[in-house]
């Protein structure tokens, strides 16, 4: 299979936020993984896009600028947008970037101080060298930093005793709300996507109306964990509200647990209509007929 054949993962990280790739491996792994395509989404910074996109290019991926963003619907429902071809240039955009990573810096402050009342001592040196230069600290470098510590034996036991609601290592996020992003999407000139809407219909159903009135462009209908037939309600719920579809692996590395980059690829005729909607005013748009993923 040639690159240009290969379809497209359109949620990514790299170690600029909470990935274990740098930018420029993410780009060679994708192309190993013969993708067409892959878009940036790491959380909270853009400052990756730069490396990723040129080494792209080098490697025949069509590299497609993004972002993921965390917000909230009351009370504390967390639901994530991605904004799709952001500009990465554009200054209000840039400023919320650097204010959410002083706020998530400022958070691990205060996660380091719970766990030390509950005698588990790290300092913010080992989170940072966990982290590998990562622009946006998150809980995951914390919990990489717990593993190396011997306080954990995974990642996923890391979150468990220590960073989930109710342990002495969560702290809450500042919130902003979907409307706050897809604002912030819209005026980077990007396209907002409701990331991962939900493993079932019900909640997918409980969220629409909130996010519909967020102003939110589309919706991501291949995920991993999402069955064909879950991926095709959501192309009907799609179809009813005149959303696009994407998707995406949602690939952090190989030491994170999850997809593999390229097991999830969107279809030609999804990415088609998203590259459509680049031209036309914002607002609800034509929605393609899902497929399941391969």
């Amino acid at each position: 299979m040639k690159p240009s054949e290969g379809g497209s993962d359109l949620h990514v990280h790299s170690n600029r936020s909470d990935g274990t790739l740098s930018p420029g491996d993410l780009a060679a792994r994708a192309r190993e993984a013969n993708l067409a395509r892959v878009a940036h989404t790491d959380h909270d910074t853009v400052e990756g896009w730069a490396e990723f996109a040129s080494a792209a290019r080098a490697a025949g991926v069509e590299p497609v600028s993004g972002v993921e963003l965390t917000t909230y619907l009351p009370p504390d429902l967390e639901t994530h947008v991605v904004g799709l071809f952001v500009d990465p240039a554009n200054a209000a955009l840039k400023e919320s970037m650097a204010g959410f990573r002083r706020v998530r810096s400022d958070r691990i402050g205060a996660i380091l101080e719970g766990l030390r009342s509950a005698g588990v001592v790290l300092d913010r040196a080992g989170v940072e060298a966990a982290a590998a230069g990562a622009e946006s600290l998150g809980r995951p470098h914390v919990a990489e930093a717990l593993v190396r510590g011997g306080f954990a034996g995974s990642i996923a036991e890391a979150f468990h005793r220590f960073l989930v609601p109710g342990k002495p290592g969560y702290v809450s996020k500042a919130k902003i709300t979907p409307a706050e992003a897809v604002r912030l999407v819209r005026g980077a000139g990007g396209i907002p996507i409701w990331a991962h809407p939900g493993n079932t219909r019900a909640d997918v159903v409980a969220r629409l109306p909130a996010m519909l009135e967020s102003g939110i462009a589309g919706l991501e209908a291949w995920y991993p964990g999402y069955s064909a037939g879950h991926t095709g309600e959501l192309g009907a719920i799609a179809r009813t509200h005149g959303l696009l579809l994407s998707g995406g692996s949602d690939y952090h590395g190989e030491r994170k647990e999850g997809a593999d980059l390229g097991t999830i690829r969107v279809p030609e005729s999804a990415w088609r209509a998203i590259e459509a909607a680049r031209t036309k005013p914002a607002g609800p748009v034509a929605s393609s007929e899902p497929k399941p993923s391969r």
